[in-house]
C-alpha cells in the first residue's frame, strides 16, 4: 500500500475533526515513500487513533504529521503542542490515551517512541518496516491449513502461496525462489523427507529455508536432512511467526 494515499484520506477525516476543535492540523510527506506491506485498515487505524486522540484532548492548540523514508523504514513523527495548563504535571504519554496505538504500531512490526517537548508538547516517532514482500511456500496436503496460514500471516508481509503435492511443491520452489518453505511430513506419494532430500540436493533450491510442519516429534531427523526449523503441529500463530521471524533474521 501506498503510505501516501492512506494518510491523504486521514488527513480528509480528521480535518473536519480539528476545525471543530479549534486545532491547526499540518502536514508534512515526503515524495517518493515507498510502499508498506501489511493491512491497510491496521495503518488507517493508526494515524485515525493518534490524531483523533490528541485533537480532542483538552487544550490540544496544534498537530504536525511528518512523514519520510530514513533506512529501510517510513518514519512517522507526530508532534502535539498543548496549553501550558493541559500539559502540566503530564509524566508519560499512556495519559494522552495512546496505548491502542501503541499496540497497533507493534502488531505491524513497527517501533514506537515518545518525547516531551520543552514548550508544552508531545512528540511520538514510530517507524514501519518496507521493502520486498516476503514469499511463503505452504507444501501441505490439507487446504484447511494452508487457509489458516494464510489467516495468520494477512496482516504481516508475506505471499502465501500453497502446493498440495510434492511435485507442485518442487515445481513452485523452481519457479517462484520462495524466500521459505514450510513442508509438512505426512504427504501423499512423496512424503515429506522426501521432498526435503530433494529440494537440498537441486543447486536452484538448496539455498531455500524449509521449516518441517509435523504431528511427529523427529527435530533431529529433520536438521539433519537440511531443514531450517521444525514446528510441531497443530500450529499456533504465535509459533508461526516466532519461527519465521527467526529463519529470516538468519537469511
Amino acid at each position: 500500500m501506498d503510505p501516501r494515499e492512506v494518510i491523504q484520506g486521514v488527513l480528509e477525516i480528521v480535518g473536519q475533526l480539528a476545525e471543530q476543535h479549534e486545532v491547526t492540523l499540518t502536514y508534512d510527506l515526503q515524495a517518493g515513500l515507498p510502499v508498506i506491506y501489511g493491512s491497510r485498515t491496521l495503518l488507517r487505524q493508526v494515524f485515525l487513533n493518534a490524531l483523533s486522540q490528541l485533537i480532542t484532548q483538552p487544550g490540544s492548540q496544534q498537530i504536525h504529521l511528518r512523514i519520510s523514508h530514513e533506512r529501510q523504514r517510513v518514519v512517522v513523527v507526530l508532534t502535539a503542542e498543548f496549553a501550558p495548563s493541559r500539559i502540566e504535571g503530564e509524566a508519560h504519554s499512556q495519559k494522552l490515551g495512546l496505548e491502542p496505538v501503541q499496540r497497533l504500531v507493534k502488531m505491524m512490526r513497527g517501533n514506537w517512541q515518545a518525547f516531551e517537548l520543552k514548550d508544552h508538547g508531545w512528540s511520538y516517532r514510530f517507524d514501519f518496516p518496507v521493502g520486498v514482500e516476503k514469499v511463503l511456500l505452504v507444501v501441505e496436503d490439507n487446504e484447511a491449513v494452508i487457509q489458516a496460514f494464510r489467516r495468520y500471516l494477512a496482516e504481516y508481509s508475506y505471499q502465501v502461496v500453497g502446493a498440495t503435492t510434492g511435485t507442485e511443491a518442487l515445481r513452485l520452489a523452481h519457479e517462484m525462489s520462495p524466500t521459505m518453505i514450510t513442508l509438512d511430513v505426512m504427504m501423499p506419494g512423496q512424503d515429506g523427507w522426501e521432498i526435503l532430500h530433494a529440494l537440498k540436493h537441486d543447486l536452484a533450491t538448496q539455498h531455500i529455508p524449509v521449516i518441517i510442519c509435523s504431528v511427529l516429534e523427529d527435530p533431529e531427523l529433520a536438521r539433519s536432512l537440511g531443514a531450517a526449523a521444525y514446528l510441531r503441529k497443530p500450529v499456533v500463530q504465535a509459533d508461526l511467526l516466532t519461527t519465521l521471524d527467526r529463519v529470516v533474521s538468519a537469511l
